[in-house]
């Protein structure tokens, strides 16, 4: 349970794939937002970054920012680094704090905070030599495979189909990998896993929904994540079909294009040149294309079935 603290606050140590965080939040409902978008995993050390959010903005920059990008501005030369969302949140980022504040309410505070986490999360695995991936992973029988598409491309459609057909899923969401020598690793940002509605069928009755989505998605609260750096053997490149869903074979170049934009800091010049090299180490592995079936009625069981087919392909 998150303890409370003097003047409302709530706080709580957070584990997000090896980056031990202390949130330390104004209020219990900002907390909240907080582990929906990174989990409730426990350090099994002390956190080394504190995270403070609240409706106080920090002060951001007299300059012009860096970039202008679709939720907002960034300032990322030299440090601290700074986010403003559109919608009414400003984050300031360095390798020991984060802060987080402004008066977005309701869905939009939801939002912003997510989109946010993405970029504070970006720059922290960034520190320790890691990038994250807008991606899942999922892993079986020694092999474990990254998942990439644009957004709607059935990342977590597949995800979920490998989860009920025996696979472990490190996340469907957000991934940081590791290009340390002897090979690739990736791990799991520990977020609850979820999936458009449509796709889950009727059995998402109940279930708890992210907050005014255009995309209808339900948390799979019942998905237990694999919680192990896992070595990755594989890219698997989603898309959709329009008939019974198929295997498309991928080469090195094609797959390039799908992790450079996968990447979150794709548009910062000294974290791409940064993330370049891995990403071309992870081209030469096995790359492959799965295109969803058409039907949604049908999607998840021949998703498992072309992973299945897939994996014997990648194994003999």
């Amino acid at each position: 349970m998150p303890a409370t603290h003097p003047y409302g606050r709530a706080s709580k140590a957070i584990d997000a794939a090896g980056l031990g965080l202390a949130v330390n939040a104004e209020s219990l409902a900002d907390l909240e937002l907080i582990t929906r978008v990174i989990g409730t995993r426990m350090p099994d050390a002390e956190p080394t970054v504190e995270l403070s959010i609240g409706h106080v903005e920090p002060p951001l920059p007299a300059a012009p920012p860096d970039l202008e990008g679709p939720y907002g501005d960034h300032w990322f030369q030299g440090s601290p680094k700074y986010f403003h969302h559109h919608w009414g949140l400003d984050v300031e980022i360095t390798k020991r704090s984060i802060t987080m504040g402004g008066p977005a309410e309701g869905y939009r505070r939801w939002v912003s905070v997510r989109n946010a986490m993405l970029f504070v999360l970006a720059h922290l695995y960034l520190d320790q030599g890691r990038f994250l991936v807008h991606g899942a992973a999922i892993h079986r029988r020694g092999e474990t495979y990254l998942v990439l598409g644009e957004s709607g491309a059935g990342k977590s459609t597949l995800a979920f189909a490998a989860a009920r057909s025996g696979w472990d899923l490190l996340g469907d969401d957000m991934i940081v990998v590791d290009g340390a020598p002897g090979g690739f690793s990736a791990r799991g940002v520990p977020r609850v896993p979820s999936i458009p509605g449509d796709v889950v069928g009727a059995s998402h009755e109940g279930l708890p929904r992210l907050p005014e989505d255009d995309r209808a998605r339900v948390e799979l609260e019942s998905v237990e994540l694999y919680p192990n750096p896992a070595r990755v053997s594989g890219v698997v490149i989603c898309g959709h079909d329009t008939g019974p869903g198929m295997l498309e074979a991928h080469s090195g170049p094609d797959a390039m294009e799908s992790l450079i934009s996968s990447f979150v800091l794709s548009e910062y010049p000294e974290a791409l040149r940064r993330w370049f090299a891995t990403a071309a180490g992870l081209s030469r592995l096995p790359v492959v294309r799965i295109l969803h079936c058409a039907d949604p009625d049908d999607r998840v069981r021949r998703a498992a079935e072309l992973l299945d087919e897939w994996q014997l392909r990648d194994r003999s």
